[in-house]
């Protein structure tokens, strides 16, 4: 793997892990939080697999033509890669320590 690869998905898996974090703690996005493990995961993965696939989109306006590129089995291994990344960070840096459930929303009435 080349060393230039790595540096950017070092840097994608630390946007992406962070990025995730400010959305949890965010009243804009009700339904993902710390408490949805799995709706987590699912975002994370899909977030990691879309960063490290490679695709490549063209659009050529004279012939309305869009030209999507660069789905390979090498780019499909770097979606797994990029995942595994974003994990270690997120373990490493974000998830320290024990885990601290975030109360439960609640709804103010008028």
């Amino acid at each position: 793997m080349n060393p230039n690869e790595i540096g950017s998905g070092a840097v994608v898996a630390v946007l992406v892990a962070e990025l995730m974090e400010m959305a949890k703690r965010s009243p804009r996005f009700l339904a993902m939080n710390i408490n949805t493990e799995s709706l987590n995961r699912f975002v994370g993965g899909a977030a990691a697999f879309a960063s490290g696939l490679g695709l490549q989109f063209q659009f050529d306006a004279a012939h309305g033509q869009l030209v999507v590129n660069g789905l390979v089995a090498s780019g499909i291994i770097h979606g797994f890669a990029q995942w595994a990344a974003q994990q270690a960070y997120y373990r490493l840096a974000i998830q320290k320590g024990p885990r601290i459930e975030a109360p439960a929303p609640t709804v103010m009435e008028r």
